[in-house]
């Protein structure tokens, strides 16, 4: 007979409950609260980040993973991130990426594969980091410290994989069947629906970059590649 770790038998065979307990409820009125700082951001964006204290963002950070299925709460503060990021509003960047260690937090979450539903918005994040780098100046404060940075560098290609791999999975158009030759001849209202397979799918590549659909929808769509004097990225490339 099995004993579980409150004592009681357990079954052959059953599984824990995957279920976890908070101290506390998120609550609305925090949510509420929450999003009004969503709000305040995107009219004055700013003002509204400079209010923001390295111990708030600790705080939240910490909320990301206590209610890692809270997925209100998790969008409000994917918002947040990326405005603070999206504005390269620096004391934001140097709470999150210093005070909090927000990228190391944020890799060990999601290596850890543990019950959470947090694992995308650390993703959407993460890509909002690179992105942002790939467009601002080398000697930019977000740029040197994505340079130095040991967690980001052991993790960027796995994080380009795994955004490469998510929008292949749910964004990639089926290919349309071959017809063989002379059968929609002989039916042509079988096959009047059937078009050419689509060219742009012939490389097989899903473009993750500064110009793809994926940063238009995290809020690059406007946003270029930083070109340094001679045509490059300025040789800071490799952080991005």
């Amino acid at each position: 007979e099995l004993i579980c770790s409150s004592g009681r038998a357990k079954v052959e065979g059953a599984k824990n409950h995957p279920g976890y307990r908070v101290r506390v409820p998120f609550g609305e009125h925090r949510l509420m609260l929450v999003g009004l700082l969503v709000q305040l951001c995107e009219r004055e964006t700013t003002r509204t980040l400079d209010a923001l204290t390295p111990a708030l963002w600790r705080t939240m950070l910490t909320w990301v993973f206590e209610y890692r299925h809270s997925d209100m709460w998790l969008r409000q503060f994917g918002a947040l991130f990326s405005a603070a990021v999206r504005a390269n509003h620096e004391p934001s960047l140097r709470a999150l990426l210093e005070d909090c260690n927000v990228i190391a937090a944020f890799v060990a979450h999601y290596e850890a594969g543990t019950n959470t539903s947090a694992g995308g918005v650390i993703l959407r994040c993460l890509n909002v980091l690179r992105l942002a780098a790939a467009a601002v100046h080398p000697s930019s404060f977000l740029r040197r410290h994505l340079a130095a940075n040991a967690a980001w560098a052991a993790f960027v290609d796995d994080l380009r994989a795994a955004t490469v791999a998510q929008r292949e999975a749910h964004f990639k158009k089926p290919r349309q069947p071959l017809v063989p030759p002379g059968l929609a001849m002989l039916y042509p209202q079988a096959f009047a629906n059937v078009v050419a397979p689509d060219d742009d799918d012939d490389d097989g590549v899903v473009d993750v970059d500064l110009g793809s659909d994926l940063a238009a929808e995290l809020g690059f769509a406007d946003v270029v590649a930083y070109a340094g004097p001679d045509g490059g990225d300025g040789g800071g490339g490799g952080a991005a």
